[in-house]
């Protein structure tokens, strides 16, 4: 029965997440985000195992479940950026900026085919896996806004923090993430999915191990995951759980990263921003305006599916008290009807052995119920389950059909932009024909003027002779 006990305690124990708090003093001071080497430090490979080559993935052994949130109960530790005219400049030597119809004022690195959350390393600390880049500008990209796919990847600028903006597939030793995009059902192409060995999450040189193709084979094989950290009226992706970390073989160690590996600002380099962003508050007046729509819209199309994960997670966290609680009753009974049945046998009297056959009965006809309310409680947890496969089936259509959509979208600017360019190449050409033809009639003119001229003069000549 201890044992039992000790076990009912450990079962508690593990539904209750903890976050310790991160650890606060650095030795040195961070150097503002802005400020890089002029080469990034180069990873340390990871040696692979040669005789252990990994296999693709299979459907996975697990099913997927709803968002879950985990309540980060310490403060972070420096500040973000006080607003989007801050990326304007620094952003700048590394690529351009132009004005997007659907996402506004997006940065476009100067390489062309750059993928995003690729050239770097992930980072287990205390607000998750934290994407630690050594691109230039993958303090901003990394931690703020998020990347969308326009023909390219852009970047569309905000100011809510977070370790990384991607979201995540877990399967039997298969990790994948991607760049998260505004909503839940933004187009992201498959080839555009990075996938590793699970073991191999924490390596130093990714790219070494990135799958090249058939990205479909490691889509099946693989489930969304959707764990997030809440804290005050912000949230951030937390990515995959310290259980599928032990299980693949992986150190759960937490680390601590300076404030500039965070994207983050300290003190004296917040009022620093603050000062540039008053600065430079006229030049950038027409594109704030412009982004304050769209960012609006943006925060609102958030604001929602996040409300529409909360709920589900609520859902979900009453469920699995409902299942805990069963599972205690369901022991409960069972203790009992051991003791009923010690103490029976341990009676030597007809009265006290009567007596005892009354109780069982009486346990017999709470476990009938109790297997009637089970069997209930099954039904409805199938019906249920039924309901989420066919809505996620909904969602995973309606995601399918937006993807489409978008991707004929985009084709469509694609063509329109073409046929653009199309048509003011046309026109040029016929303005500068126009043009031409304009000034061969000027220069004809012009010579039949000089000619005349000479004509006259040679005949005011003749008379004059």
């Amino acid at each position: 029965m201890r044992m039992r006990q000790w076990l009912s305690v450990l079962l508690l124990a593990g539904c209750t997440v903890q976050t310790p708090p991160p650890q606060y003093g650095y030795q040195q001071p961070a150097p503002p985000p802005g400020q890089y080497p002029a080469q990034p430090p180069q990873p340390v490979p990871v040696q692979p195992e040669p005789d252990r080559p990994p296999s693709p993935p299979q459907p996975p052994s697990w099913q997927a479940q709803g968002p879950v949130y985990v309540d980060f109960n310490a403060d972070l530790e420096g500040f973000s950026v006080p607003s989007v005219d801050v990326f304007y400049d620094e952003l700048a030597p590394y690529g351009s900026w132009y004005d997007d119809r659907t996402y506004g004022w997006v940065f476009a690195p100067a390489q062309a085919d750059y993928h995003p959350y690729m050239n770097g390393r992930w980072r287990y600390t205390d607000y998750g896996w934290t994407w630690n880049s050594v691109d230039p500008f993958g303090w901003a990209t990394d931690h703020y806004g998020r990347w969308v796919w326009a023909n390219r990847w852009v970047w569309a600028p905000d100011t809510q923090w977070g370790p990384a903006w991607v979201q995540w597939r877990l399967g039997d030793g298969w990790v994948g993430w991607a760049p998260l995009g505004y909503s839940d059902n933004a187009y992201v192409p498959d080839d555009q999915w990075l996938f590793v060995p699970s073991e191999q999450l924490l390596g130093t040189d990714l790219r070494r191990f990135f799958v090249t193709g058939n990205w479909q084979v490691y889509l099946r094989g693989t489930l969304p995951i959707q764990r997030y950290y809440r804290w005050k009226q912000d949230w951030w992706i937390a990515g995959p759980d310290e259980d599928w970390l032990r299980k693949n073989r992986l150190n759960p160690r937490r680390e601590r990263l300076d404030l500039r590996d965070l994207g983050r600002y300290s003190r004296d380099q917040r009022t620093a921003a603050e000062g540039k962003v008053r600065d430079h508050r006229r030049q950038y007046d027409d594109r704030r305006r412009r982004e304050e729509t769209l960012r609006r819209q943006r925060e609102a199309q958030i604001r929602r599916e996040e409300e529409q994960r909360q709920r589900a997670a609520e859902e979900q966290r009453k469920r699995d008290e409902e299942q805990r609680r069963r599972t205690e009753e369901q022991r409960q009974l069972e203790e009992r009807n051991r003791r009923l049945d010690e103490q029976r046998r341990a009676a030597q009297d007809e009265a006290a052995r009567r007596k005892l056959d009354e109780d069982r009965r009486k346990l017999d006809e709470e476990r009938r119920k109790f297997e009637e309310r089970e069997n209930k409680a099954r039904a409805e947890e199938q019906r249920r389950a039924d309901e989420d496969k066919r809505r996620r089936e909904q969602e995973e259509r309606i995601r399918e059909d937006a993807r489409r959509k978008q991707e004929a979208e985009l084709a469509r600017r694609k063509a329109e932009d073409e046929r653009r360019q199309l048509e003011e190449k046309r026109k040029k050409d016929e303005d500068d024909k126009r043009k031409k033809d304009e000034d061969d009639r000027k220069k004809l003119d012009e010579d039949r003027r000089k000619q005349a001229a000479e004509q006259r003069k040679a005949e005011d000549d003749k008379r004059k002779k």
